[in-house]
């Protein structure tokens, strides 16, 4: 669902811009119908998308910059939705899209369901995602192989 809202975005700023482009050669051209009224839609277009994007980026900031100074390193998904004023469904997809990109070492706590940071696992975590490996060679969730040092 998220990768939609930042393609709608994208989609909405490439239109804009097509939008401005357009107006400003339509009144030169007279097989081109359009006026240069055709800029304020264009601009607007253009604003709602880069503010969507804006938005996106700063949410994910917000939710790193939290969890990095998280004081025990354990947190419920609840209490992370009150203090981040954001739904629990949405703070899931972004922590598990962070989680994909590399850039939150995190995982669910499969008995209370609280956020655990990755660093206060005692055992092997995956490099990718932050899971705990319980198997002998891959990562149960992403499938990315255990580094030679951590066999060790």
């Amino acid at each position: 669902m998220r990768e939609n809202h930042f393609i709608w975005f994208i989609t909405s700023s490439v239109l804009g811009i097509l939008i401005i482009i357009w107006a400003s050669i339509a009144p030169s051209l007279t097989l081109v119908p359009g006026d240069i009224w055709m800029l304020v839609p264009g601009i607007i277009l253009v604003f709602i998308g880069l503010l969507g994007i804006m938005d996106s980026m700063v949410s994910d900031r917000i939710l790193l910059k939290y969890i990095s100074k998280m004081e025990n390193g354990r947190i419920s998904l609840f209490k992370l939705s009150t203090d981040l004023n954001q739904e629990v469904s949405d703070l899931r997809e972004i922590i598990l899209t962070l989680r994909g990109q590399g850039k939150l070492k995190v995982f669910f706590d499969e008995d209370t369901g609280e956020i655990v940071s990755s660093t206060l696992y005692q055992g092997i975590t995956c490099s990718l995602c932050g899971e705990p490996i319980t198997t002998e060679h891959f990562c149960s969730i992403c499938g990315t192989e255990k580094l030679v040092e951590q066999i060790k």
